[in-house]
């Protein structure tokens, strides 16, 4: 993942240890998705979704 992409992440409050649930999907192909970081609503398309590892 590019420098530029995982600083926006962290911008957006993804971070370690930061709760993350997914909220819900666009319902023809489930692109973008909504997700809840901390007290954020942030909405993210399904491929970097895929990168960010939630344990």
């Amino acid at each position: 993942m590019a420098d530029d992409v995982l600083l926006r992440l962290l911008e957006l409050g993804f971070d370690e240890g930061v709760t993350v649930k997914k909220l819900h999907a666009a319902p023809i192909n489930g692109d973008p998705i909504a997700v809840s970081v901390g007290n954020t609503t942030v909405a993210l398309r399904r491929a970097l979704a895929a990168a960010i590892l939630v344990a």
